[in-house]
């Protein structure tokens, strides 16, 4: 599949999926393994050899949390709605992607499971999701799961010379092949948050101030705490690293309930 690296047992799954394609999937796996980008790729194909592009984007219907909240119910009725609609006879199947799934409200699940209890005419519902065990059984009874392994060694190693990619970039990606896609060709970009990471982690109240006031976008935060839990990981060294990740744990629940991003950052700074 186009810019991914998957495993050979998961790949097997989704070309048995594409050639007899059932109601709804599960696609599941660790955070990094490119469960998202493959169910678009899936999306694509089955819709159906007849689409026009125009076609693959308007019968394609993504959803995702919004602004650090849970999907909502809200989310799930229009998901129905969009499901009601008759697609033209070039179409084989209308897809519905859920993204982060497990981050649904339980009013929202309940909406879904009626979905799946009645598959609408001609649509595959696809949710992603990083782990199936905040999912309801009820739901997960009505998916074919199709579970995303780690790719080979051989298979990581081809990407990260095909990627021209640095040991310190490698390590900090974890080997997980959507981070490596993703840090390819931002080498000087990474090891720069690498010395900021770095320079918060050991570094002074006053130093930690000053860098996160440099962190002004929410998704720029997001992408620092994730990799600083990476950075913290690695360095089991740093004085007091387990009550640091604590307080890191803290500052990603309080961006995720849609916390201030200034805030979240500022009592992290004081706390680490």
């Amino acid at each position: 599949m186009l810019n991914l690296v998957i495993n050979q047992k998961t790949s097997m799954q989704i070309k048995s999926a594409e050639e007899a394609t059932a109601h709804a999937y599960l696609f599941v796996g660790k955070k990094g393994l490119g469960k998202t980008l493959s169910a678009k790729l899936f999306a694509e194909k089955i819709i159906g050899p007849g689409a026009s592009k125009g076609d693959k984007d308007r019968w394609s219907y993504f959803v995702e949390p919004l602004d650090g909240k849970k999907i909502s119910i809200k989310q799930i009725r229009e998901v129905s709605n969009y499901c009601s609609k008759t697609s033209p006879t070039s179409i084989d199947n209308k897809v519905v992607i859920i993204d982060r799934a497990e981050n649904m409200s339980l009013e929202a699940f309940n909406s879904l499971l009626s979905l799946l209890e009645e598959p609408p005419v001609k649509t595959v519902i696809i949710l992603v999701a990083h782990s199936k065990y905040n999912i309801p059984k009820t739901v997960l009874s009505r998916l074919h799961t199709i579970n995303f392994y780690p790719p080979s060694n051989e298979q990581l190693n081809e990407l990260i010379l095909s990627q021209g990619l640095s040991q310190d970039v490698v390590e900090f990606a974890e080997m997980l092949p959507a981070r490596l896609f993703e840090m390819s060709g931002k080498g000087d970009e990474i090891k720069n948050l690498i010395n900021r990471i770095e320079d918060f982690a050991r570094g002074s109240i006053t130093e930690r101030l000053m860098i996160v006031s440099t962190l002004t976008e929410k998704m720029e935060v997001k992408n620092f705490l994730d990799y600083m839990g990476t950075f913290l990981q690695s360095r089991c060294e740093i004085d007091g690293w387990f009550k640091k990740s604590q307080s890191l744990i803290l500052a990603q629940i309080h961006l995720y309930n849609n916390g201030n991003t200034k805030l979240v950052m500022e009592n992290l700074a004081m706390e680490f």
